[in-house]
């Protein structure tokens, strides 16, 4: 269900891609903005009169609410197979929404190949394309199979798929191939550490979880943006991404002290107990 989440909202980023490559042939970058800013606030405005989910074993407001979710954040942190997975997301370098991929690729394919809006526009979508199918499909393969080896696998797939797109040279047919597979695999990784993250949590504690998870995760971004940029600027792309593409090798050392407990099928999640190690 998180595979498929993800995927489905990845299909606005697919959709994106191609209309603002084809808004870029008449329209300034400026004007883009403002579209997309318009657009935003509308579907602002639309989450207003969505209703908030209930979770039936909070204690409330006010300070009963405040204890409660203190507690939570002393369980989580105390349970270590919910800050290995989080220090996973906080290692890797690339995958993530927006990040790396967004930012340096176009530069790349314009500034070392030459390429047209046009047809960077194409080889980004590929990129869309990728991370929409890989979080289905790993995210079935996690649910089949051991969740801590099925993302050491998708891991290591993501450094041979860096590697290889950050020496690759220009050719818009292989461009395409690889930027897909390497989407794929680099996206594959949230939806993996989500799924460990819901079933490491009791159901009172995954709130805390998930934002523990995110906070330390994206916590990192900042840093990976900025780094990615000092190697591009002094040693070129291919470097750069060679230097991301060992940080999924970290993940997978940092996976090696993680136990995979998974609750069994027969186990309701609402009688899930939080594991303290």
């Amino acid at each position: 269900m998180m595979a498929l989440n993800t995927s489905v909202s990845n299909v606005g980023t697919l959709v994106a891609t191609p209309l603002a490559t084809a808004l870029l042939l008449v329209l300034g970058w400026r004007q883009i903005f403002f579209v997309v800013t318009v657009a935003s606030v509308v579907m602002g405005l639309i989450y207003l009169f969505f209703r908030d989910y209930g979770m039936p074993n909070r204690a409330g407001s006010g300070w009963a609410g405040l204890v409660q979710g203190f507690g939570s954040y002393r369980r989580v942190l105390k349970n270590r197979n919910m800050v290995l997975i989080a220090l996973v997301f906080m290692v890797g370098g690339a995958g993530r929404d927006g990040g790396v991929n967004q930012i340096y690729f176009a530069p790349h394919l314009a500034n070392d190949f030459g390429y047209s809006s046009l047809t960077i526009g194409i080889l980004i979508t590929a990129i869309s394309i990728g991370s929409i199918v890989g979080p289905i499909f790993f995210g079935w393969l996690s649910d089949k199979f051991s969740r801590v080896r099925m993302l050491q696998a998708s891991l290591a797939l993501s450094c041979v798929g860096t590697l290889w797109v950050a020496h690759l040279g220009p050719g818009e047919v292989m461009l395409f191939i690889s930027l897909l597979l390497y989407s794929a695999f680099t996206s594959s990784r949230g939806t993996q550490t989500q799924a460990i993250v819901a079933d490491a949590a009791s159901n009172e504690d995954r709130d805390a979880a998930f934002s523990l998870y995110f906070l330390l995760g994206f916590l990192s971004q900042p840093f990976w943006v900025l780094i990615t940029g000092f190697l591009m600027d002094n040693a070129g792309f291919a470097t750069a991404l060679t230097v991301l593409s060992v940080t999924y090798i970290v993940g997978i050392f940092v996976l090696g002290f993680m136990r995979d407990e998974r609750p069994t099928v027969m186990t309701p999640a609402s009688q899930r107990q939080t594991p303290v190690q």
